[in-house]
């Protein structure tokens, strides 16, 4: 099985990071740290080892970009106990248990330093213009952020609790203390729009909470995260980029096989083997025109944010044509390979 997500987001607080939930150090066998430029390699590094784990039919989780969703921040082998992540920032990633658990792959050992130093102001320029890019990113966002309050409406906290202990109603309690929470994200605002993996999220056992009002599922799984934890699970919670810390979208229990998925403007989830779920329905308060002005004006914001995040990633483009001309690819491959030799010794 194939899962995809993000771990790191543009949010409405800036950008916002779950990287220490990439995975348990105490568990897995090894976590190698990609550093390096752009262009350099990292991605196609990480795909490559996707694609080892699932031609060798194991679960494979990927980590996408939220500044480039066709590009790779990480990659995760559960069952072989190994990850491979970009610790560049802005979502830096350092060694903790040097050699013990993490190891560094350094993938700036194979450019060539001085021909990289005669694109040295254009390199420079460049990196400006881009910071410049996120700054107004982040603007529009943290703005959206501040309208998206004044359109959430919450359902009837009676019907929400309901609606959660029937979700959980059968399932048992796991033979164990309260179980850990992960946090990731299964949306992001990227420069190709807002990008949503929840449909690989989905589990035997399917619920999908229906809103088309913002923030309307997000009582129900703030509760079933409480619930699911108490009963001794494991579980994955996924955030909203515009409530990063605060609004649950989509939760997972691999452990018995639920998803609740939220399906709405971001998400379009399968209902057909779901138990589907009405959240609008629950809603006292009237959706008047303050409401749909403030929803108009949240989607406008995040229509700009979108805009400048295409702008920082075409220059980000051609920051990578400075570097790509000048990195020993075939150099690189052969420490990538040596990389999976060693995976594949994890495997055995």
């Amino acid at each position: 099985m194939k899962r995809e997500y993000f771990l790191g987001g543009n949010t409405t607080q800036g950008f916002f990071s779950y990287y220490e939930f990439l995975a348990d150090g105490e568990k897995f066998n090894k976590i190698y740290i990609v550093k390096g430029g752009p262009g350099t390699g990292k991605s196609t590094a990480m795909k490559k080892v996707g694609k080892w784990g699932e031609d060798h039919g194991f679960d494979v989780d990927y980590v996408h970009c939220s500044s480039d969703p066709f590009s790779l921040d990480g990659v995760i082998i559960k069952e072989v106990g190994i990850a491979m992540v970009d610790g560049t920032a802005p979502h830096v990633v350092d060694v903790v248990n040097a050699g013990a658990v993490e190891s560094l792959l350094n993938m700036g050992d194979f450019w060539d330093e001085n021909a990289l130093r005669k694109s040295k102001a254009e390199i420079i320029q460049c990196n400006k213009e881009i910071s410049e890019h996120f700054t107004k990113t982040y603007n529009f966002l943290g703005a959206a952020g501040c309208l998206y309050k004044n359109c959430c409406i919450m359902p009837d906290k009676k019907s929400a609790v309901n609606v959660a202990m029937e979700i959980v109603a059968n399932i048992p309690r796991a033979e164990k203390g309260a179980g850990k929470i992960r946090k990731l994200f299964s949306e992001a605002i990227t420069p190709e729009g807002i990008i949503s993996y929840a449909d690989t999220l989905v589990c035997e056992k399917q619920v999908v909470l229906k809103s088309e009002i913002y923030g309307g599922s997000g009582m129900i799984t703030e509760i079933l995260k409480t619930k699911l934890s108490e009963q001794g699970y494991d579980i994955e919670v996924f955030y909203s980029p515009l409530n990063p810390e605060g609004e649950i979208r989509n939760i997972v229990v691999p452990e018995i096989g639920l998803s609740v998925i939220t399906t709405d403007m971001m998400t379009i989830a399968d209902e057909k083997r779901a138990m589907v779920i009405d959240v609008d329905e629950m809603v006292n308060a009237k959706v008047d025109s303050d409401f749909l002005r403030n929803k108009i004006l949240v989607m406008t914001l995040l229509q700009q944010a979108v805009r400048t995040l295409a702008g920082a990633k075409r220059l980000h483009d051609k920051l990578e044509s400075y570097y790509i001309p000048n990195i020993n690819f075939d150099a690189a491959e052969k420490k990538v390979d040596a990389v999976l030799a060693e995976i594949e010794k994890f495997a055995q």
